[in-house]
């Protein structure tokens, strides 16, 4: 099993989360979905620490995700639904698409 790094940096979480997308409507997809909503806001000092909140709150997302998959190698832990209850994401290729050229031309720096 692939894991992420649970020392997953600043910089990291704020490219996986402006840049990526997943095929299925999980909580980093639905941070990605509050990203794309703040990022048509105009710049200004409340838009800044929403996003920094946004990258804290999806670095913490993944390393919960972390210590779920390892519950669930280590201990054979099958109650959980596995992911089989979440619903695609639509247009998940086109949302990477559009993602990836917004970043190319944006940029934000750590308040």
């Amino acid at each position: 099993m692939k894991y992420c790094s649970l020392d997953m940096t600043y910089e990291q979480a704020f490219k996986d989360l402006t840049t990526r997308s997943h095929r299925k409507i999980c909580v980093c997809e639905r941070l990605r979905f509050l990203y794309d909503m703040v990022h048509e806001l105009p710049g200004s000092d409340l838009k800044d620490k929403i996003i920094d909140d946004l990258v804290d709150v999806f670095i913490t997302a993944k390393k919960i995700a972390i210590r779920l998959a390892y519950y669930r190698e280590k201990y054979r832990d099958e109650s959980g639904s596995s992911g089989d209850t979440l619903v695609e994401t639509p247009n998940c290729v086109r949302l990477r698409i559009m993602r990836r050229k917004r970043s190319a031309v944006s940029s934000h720096r750590r308040s």
